[in-house]
């Protein structure tokens, strides 16, 4: 029995050994190498399943629609190849949810050559031809690995980029009933290539400035022991910008030509009759260059009207100078507004806003209607202007019905019709439309008297004064302003005393008062050209006074109302213009002198005139004109003329058988009040041009009153208190002067002598020790004594004559012989010009102004006669001007050339523009939503046979396959181990024991038994 016991626990012990070796094999080696060795099974076949939703932008409705869809993906391991590395397609495809259609953008296919175990990728390429190729140092993976490390950021291929993605690990969640990694990744403005379609739908211009990019980001909930994904979302947003598109603007150095037909009908001053024109032509042609920094065209605008037979209609014609926006075709400048031209962006059914010349304001053309036919295959939108008595730049009021047929998408204008009636009551009191009656010449006889202000001699010449004045027309069809060119000849004894004096400007037709116009008028005037046609005001008495323009003065000035009389039979009105002591600049004194200058610089003048016009009450003729004027000189200041000195003294004397010429020039400059700066430049040169002396410069400040000199030269030292010019009204006896021979100076008193009742003479004579090399003997040494005689203005201190004699003695024994003299005299024009000079300064210190000009002019007596029976026709004018029926009377449509010419025009702008429109209707659709051209996302699927459910399942059942292998069964095996460990000790315990031996007993306890 005991031996059973034994055997028994031998047997539970080792039976529970080889369990727990059992146990511990399965969990610390068949497990781990289960996972160690786990890879990519090579008989995969299975599908992923996700559900989205995707708006992509549709160019032909212009919307984003949105689409749910359903995504297979299908992954198939097509078997190992013979590096070992499996081959692995994967078939996307996407299912409209709605339609049951394919979704192209989102159907792929790829071919991946990938590591077995690590899913590193090696080679893939796809559908569309695309191939990449990887090594193991690129470290790029297809899928998570298997098992998944999450202490590491993987690179992970993404077939939406072409290339891979980083993949960070963000922590752990519970997907599909197992713990999952979560692995994030994103891209930013992935730049991607355009899709074909829209590439080729854009011109290479354009194409090459738009950009498409993608920014997306990607969550995967991968198992750690599988890699198997078991959830996934992904979000991708496709951005789409375009370059900024050419704008749809009028080309540069571009232009157009219209003609038109039509009829005119057109009241005639001249004949005080209605002239019918029918049959009328006209073309508008219009010139433009490049737009500036602003997108602005300055264009030319000229427009030519010819009678039926061809002739032209002068006064219809004319050229302007527009601007205007090369986009909108709205005017920029010039004063005005609205349409000039549509936009090539074309017009819509609303209302537009159009500037016409003849109103000088917006009008509104208002959209009345389409029309469908007239213009076939083309379409118009058709506008209408309406004006009732609205003022007119002609004068009066007018009437216009004007209708437009624009192409609407380029904003062509395929045809229009034009109507203007326009009345002007008193039509005749403008200026005439008949030119000639413009054109005429005035002839006036003149008393011209003109007296030297210096020696006060008169001269007296009678002259006739002619103007002539051209009208050259009018700068625009409605003969608003007049160009007028005015001639003025001076003529003695029938000959011109010279060029005439020509002046342009422009003149309001209504108002006659000055108008600038650009390109034609040669000065700015203001006031009135003549007298309005009637001089009656709207109260029916004569204004006070007119403004009107005064040559002499070149001002406009008041024209007063004086007398009121009866000339030759005629209701006559005396305006007068006064003007008595009226300061003259010298600008304004030269014009007053007839242009004349009168050689007084500084010199200004007062303006002393009478001009007194007879003109007829009915009509505004002038009927007889008496003008009379004069001018004084006012000399300028006593000091202005110092500051302001520019006079040369010339010498001429003999040396040794040669002539020589000593030349001084004075030149003065203000240094401040009450003080001159005069620059002494002195040369001494023989008559072939070489130095006898050397040239010397030198400055000095002088008081400009007193001539004292402040401050002398270099050479001078500092010499105040002496003089080197003579004061005004000289009086003393003594003026110690300065005077220079080369470098030498010589202080010494000029002496007071002879006098008369002008003039007054001083002598002065200095000495000075000089080196003979200053004459060319180089190592003797002179003596020389200069002598100075002056003549001297009593008034104005002006030398009017001077002499020098010069002593040269040698003191030394070399030849030349011991004296030397030189004498040098004032030349002839030297005398006249110091006589001159001291003219001036003379009437300078008196400061009297002195009367240069007196100038009485009268019309002539024909011309008076002449104004006397114009004025009785134009009386006659008016009586018949002044009815109901229009003055104007015009209608112009496009000539039948011209609208053949718009339409073909309008067809090909059409094919030009309509895809630039399409596009620019894409970017501001875009560019609204943010430049989102596509956006997607998707998720695997959570119920049912889902993705989620079904790979979740998969990896539990891994799992369980593992915890059963590698937990499970090994713990039971450990349990049982443990058990019969136990129990085989036990029993090994429980065995069979010997008896115990006995004891003896002592002899008393047997003895008590």
């Amino acid at each position: 029995m005991g031996n059973t016991f034994k055997i028994a626990g031998v047997i539970a012990l080792v039976v529970g050994l080889v369990l727990g070796g059992i146990g511990a094999y399965l969990m610390f080696y068949y497990v781990p190498k289960q996972e160690e060795d786990a890879e990519f099974p090579v008989d995969f076949d299975d599908h992923f399943t996700y559900a989205g939703n995707m708006d992509q932008f549709d160019p032909a409705t212009g919307k984003f629609p949105i689409t749910n869809f359903t995504v297979d993906r299908h992954i198939v391991n097509t078997g190992e190849l013979e590096n070992g590395h499996y081959l692995v397609e994967e078939n996307i495809t996407a299912t409209d949810d709605g339609s049951g259609n394919g979704i192209d953008t989102l159907s792929k296919f790829h071919k991946y050559e990938v590591h077995r175990k690590e899913l590193k990728l090696y080679s893939v390429e796809n559908q569309d031809g695309f191939t990449d190729a990887f090594t193991d140092q690129d470290d790029v993976n297809w899928m998570f690995p298997i098992p998944v490390d999450k202490d590491r950021d993987y690179k992970i291929w993404n077939m939406n980029i072409l290339t891979y993605s980083m993949a960070e690990y963000q922590g752990t969640e519970e997907r599909g009933g197992v713990d999952c990694y979560v692995f994030y990744g994103s891209e930013e403005d992935f730049e991607m290539p355009l899709p074909d379609a829209l590439g080729s739908m854009l011109p290479d211009d354009i194409k090459v400035g738009t950009k498409m990019t993608m920014t997306l980001w990607e969550k995967a909930w991968v198992h750690p022991l599988t890699g198997a994904v078991v959830d996934y979302e992904k979000e991708v947003t496709v951005f789409l910008t375009f370059p900024e598109l050419p704008a749809l603007e009028y080309p540069s150095n571009s232009g157009s030509i219209t003609g038109f037909d039509g009829d005119l009908t057109l009241f005639d001053q001249a004949s005080g009759t209605f002239v019918n024109m029918n049959g009328i032509t006209a073309e508008r042609s219009i010139l433009w260059g490049s737009p500036d920094a602003n997108g602005t065209l300055t264009a030319e605008e000229t427009v030519n009207v010819y009678a039926p037979g061809g002739s032209p209609i002068d006064m219809l014609g004319s050229t302007v100078q527009v601007m205007f926006d090369a986009a909108s075709g709205e005017h920029t400048g010039m004063g005005r507004t609205g349409q000039y031209l549509f936009p090539l962006s074309g017009v819509g059914q609303e209302d537009l806003m159009v500037w016409d010349d003849g109103f000088g304001q917006e009008l509104t053309a208002a959209y009345i209607g389409m029309d469908n036919d007239t213009f076939d295959p083309l379409k118009a939108c058709i506008y209408r202007i309406d004006v009732e008595g609205l003022p007119y730049a002609a004068g009066g009021t007018a009437d216009m019905e004007m209708t437009y047929w624009i192409e609407p998408t380029t904003g062509i204008v395929l045809d229009v019709e034009k109507h203007v009636w326009n009345w002007r009551m008193q039509d005749a009191r403008r200026l005439p439309l008949d030119t000639a009656m413009i054109n005429k010449t005035v002839h006036m006889n003149a008393t011209v008297t003109q007296i030297n202000p210096l020696t006060t001699e008169e001269s007296t010449m009678e002259i006739v004064v002619e103007q002539m004045i051209n009208c050259s027309g009018y700068t625009d069809m409605m003969f608003s302003v007049a160009k007028i060119e005015e001639k003025v000849t001076k003529l003695y004894m029938g000959m011109p005393m010279g060029a005439p004096a020509v002046a342009r400007f422009g003149v309001d037709a209504v108002t006659m008062e000055y108008e600038y116009v650009p390109g034609w008028s040669t000065m700015n005037r203001t006031g009135l050209f003549t007298f309005p046609v009637g001089l009656l005001n709207e109260t029916g008495g004569l204004p006070d006074h007119f403004m009107m323009y005064y040559s002499d003065l070149l001002i406009s000035a008041p024209t007063v109302l004086t007398a009121e009389t009866d000339f030759n039979g005629l209701a006559a009105a005396v305006y007068t213009m006064d003007f008595s002591d009226v300061p003259l600049n010298h600008v304004q004194l030269v014009a007053a002198l007839s242009g004349q200058d009168p050689g007084l610089p500084g010199a200004t003048g007062l303006y002393d005139g009478t001009m007194t016009y007879t003109v007829d009450i009915d009509t505004g003729t002038i009927l007889d004109v008496e003008r009379t004027s004069s001018v004084r000189i006012v000399p300028p200041t006593y000091e202005y003329l110092w500051d302001h000195l520019d006079s040369s003294t010339t010498l001429a004397g003999q040396f040794m058988g040669e002539n020589i010429t000593v030349t001084q020039t004075l030149t003065g400059a203000e240094f401040i009040e009450g003080m001159t700066e005069i620059t002494v430049t002195e040369t001494t040169k023989y008559d072939n041009g070489t130095d006898f002396l050397p040239p010397d410069e030198t400055t000095i400040l002088i008081n400009t009153s007193s001539h004292e000199i402040m401050t002398g030269g270099d050479q001078w030292g500092d010499p105040t208190g002496f003089y080197f010019l003579f004061p005004p009204n000289p009086t003393a006896p003594t003026y110690l002067m300065v005077q220079t021979l080369g470098p030498y100076t010589m202080i010494a008193n000029a002496t007071r002598g002879d006098e008369t009742d002008t003039t007054v003479a001083y002598n002065w004579t200095g000495e000075t020790v000089a080196d003979a090399a200053l004459i060319g003997y180089p190592g003797m040494e002179l003596n020389v004594t200069m002598d100075y005689n002056y003549l001297v203005d009593k008034v104005s201190g002006i030398v009017l004559d001077i002499t020098v004699d010069i002593m040269l003695e040698n003191t030394t024994a070399l030849p030349p012989p011991g004296y030397l003299m030189l004498d040098f005299a004032a030349s002839e024009n030297t005398k006249g010009s110091a006589l001159e000079g001291s003219a001036v300064m003379a009437w300078a210190l008196s400061g009297m102004p002195v009367e240069v000009l007196t100038v009485e002019m009268e019309m002539y007596s024909m011309e008076v006669m002449y104004n006397v029976g114009k004025a009785g026709v134009t009386q006659n004018m008016l009586d018949i001007a002044d009815g109901d029926e229009p003055a104007l009377d015009l209608f112009l449509e496009f000539n039948s050339t011209t609208r053949e010419t718009m339409k073909q025009t309008a067809q090909a702008t059409l094919q030009t523009i309509q895809g630039l429109n399409m596009l620019k209707g894409m970017k501001a659709i875009l560019e609204a939503n943010d430049d989102t051209y596509m956006h997607v996302y998707y998720s695997q699927v959570d119920e049912g046979d889902g993705s989620i459910e079904y790979w979740g399942n998969e990896a539990k059942h891994m799992e369980d396959q593992l915890a059963l292998f590698g937990t499970t069964i090994p713990v039971i095996l450990f349990v049982v181990m443990l058990v019969l460990v136990l129990a085989g000790i036990a029993l090994l315990i429980a065995g069979p024991k010997e008896a115990p031996a006995e004891e003896e007993l002592p002899e008393d306890e047997e003895g008590e038994e």
